[in-house]
C-alpha cells in the first residue's frame, strides 16, 4: 500500500527572469517548474521514483498534457506536488499539481507519460518497488480527453526553423518544454500574418497536449505545421523533412 512518501512537494518563488512578454509565467515555464518537481522526486529516496533511475535505468518522456488554470507572476510562492498516478509494465504516468501558496489556487495540473529504458535505449520492466499512489489529488478529466490528430492537412500553415543549441538541454536534445515554446511562437507568427482563416487571434492557452516521437537536436532544420481543428483548437506538428518529431494540440480560452 503506498504511503504519503509516494508524493513529493517543492515550494519556490517565481523569479522576474522567468516571466514572458505578458508579465506572467508561460506554459513552457510552468512545465519547467513541474520538471524541477520531478527531479526533486528522483532525489528523494522515499518518494517512489528513485528506483527508476538506478542500475543504468533511465526514463524517456512519451507524452504530456498540461491544463492551465491561473496565471502567476513575479514574487508569488508556488508549491508543486508530484506523484506516481499509474504504473504499467514499462511505463508510468507522473501527475503534477501546481498551486499558489497565498490562496491555494490551482495554477496548473499535468500528467506526463514516461517509459523506462535500459542503457541501450530499450524498454524494460519497472522495478517491483515502484508503486502508484491511488489516493493522489483529483485532476481535471480534460487532461485525458484531448487527443493529437493522426493526419495533418495539406494546407496547414508552416513555420520553418533551425534548432539552436540554446534550445537543447543536458541530454543534448530539445527539452520537452521547448516544444511548447516552438508551437506557441508559431501560433504568434501565424496570427500576426492571419495565416489560418477563421482563427481568432490573441487568446490565452488553456490546455496543451504533446506526443513525442523522435528527438530534435541542435542544427536540425524543422517545420512547425499548424491547422485549425475548431474555433478554439489548433493541431500542431514538428517535422524534420517528412519525419514527425512531435505532435501537439493547443486549446485556447474561448
Amino acid at each position: 500500500m503506498p504511503t504519503d512518501s509516494s508524493e513529493s512537494r517543492l515550494t519556490f518563488t517565481v523569479r522576474g527572469d522567468e516571466l514572458d512578454r505578458t508579465g506572467t509565467a508561460s506554459a513552457a515555464q510552468l512545465l519547467r517548474y513541474l520538471e524541477n518537481g520531478r527531479w526533486q522526486s528522483i532525489l528523494a529516496a522515499d518518494a517512489g521514483m528513485a528506483a527508476m533511475f538506478t542500475s543504468g535505468r533511465k526514463m524517456v518522456v512519451r507524452a504530456q498534457r498540461l491544463l492551465l488554470e491561473t496565471s502567476v507572476t513575479w514574487g508569488e510562492e508556488l508549491t508543486v506536488q508530484t506523484w506516481l498516478a499509474r504504473t504499467g509494465r514499462t511505463s508510468v504516468d507522473i501527475a503534477h499539481l501546481l498551486t499558489r501558496v497565498g490562496d491555494g489556487a490551482r495554477v496548473c495540473e499535468a500528467i506526463l507519460t514516461g517509459v523506462q529504458i535500459d542503457e541501450t535505449g530499450r524498454p524494460m520492466p519497472l522495478p517491483d518497488d515502484v508503486v502508484a499512489r491511488i489516493d493522489g489529488p483529483q485532476l481535471d478529466a480534460r487532461l485525458l480527453n484531448l487527443a493529437c490528430a493522426d493526419v495533418q492537412p495539406d494546407d496547414a500553415w508552416a513555420w520553418p526553423q533551425t534548432i539552436r543549441p540554446s534550445q537543447t538541454d543536458s541530454f543534448r536534445h530539445v527539452n520537452h518544454s521547448r516544444y511548447v515554446d516552438l508551437f506557441e511562437d508559431a501560433r504568434w507568427f501565424m496570427e500576426r500574418v492571419q495565416g489560418i482563416a477563421d482563427w481568432q487571434p490573441k487568446r490565452q492557452l488553456a490546455l496543451v497536449a504533446l506526443e513525442y516521437r523522435r528527438e530534435a537536436k541542435a542544427g536540425d532544420h524543422v517545420r512547425v505545421l499548424l491547422s485549425r481543428r475548431d474555433a478554439a483548437t489548433l493541431d500542431a506538428v514538428l517535422l524534420r523533412g517528412d519525419e514527425t518529431l512531435t505532435r501537439g494540440v493547443l486549446h485556447v480560452c474561448a
